[in-house]
């Protein structure tokens, strides 16, 4: 009859090899899990802001545009002028900010 003590080493040898494993899995799925929660905050921490600053300042922006088409419009109109259509600009400018002409 063989002896057991024999049979058993290999056994014992793979259950510590079995049980180190099973530490290395947990860490590594820690790590994972860690891992997955900071690329979360990371996306919640860059797309936050962005988000919210739209929202904040979506009247602003809106605003903005319109001031800018406005301008462009403008320009576009205006991008060759005669003397008259510039002295007529001029008095225009003149009537709506007559505090910049004193």
């Amino acid at each position: 009859m063989p002896d057991t003590t024999q049979q058993n080493q290999p056994i014992a040898a793979l259950a510590e090899q079995v049980r180190e494993l099973t530490v290395q899995v947990k860490k590594l799925r820690r790590r994972m899990l860690y891992a997955s929660i900071y690329e979360v905050l990371k996306l919640i921490l860059i797309v936050g802001p962005l988000i919210f600053s739209l929202w904040y300042f979506g009247p602003q922006l809106q605003q903005l545009y319109r001031t800018w088409s406005t301008l462009m419009q403008n320009a576009n109109q205006y991008s060759n002028p005669s003397a008259d259509q510039q002295q007529q600009m001029l008095e225009q400018i003149r009537a709506q900010y007559p505090q910049l002409f004193r």
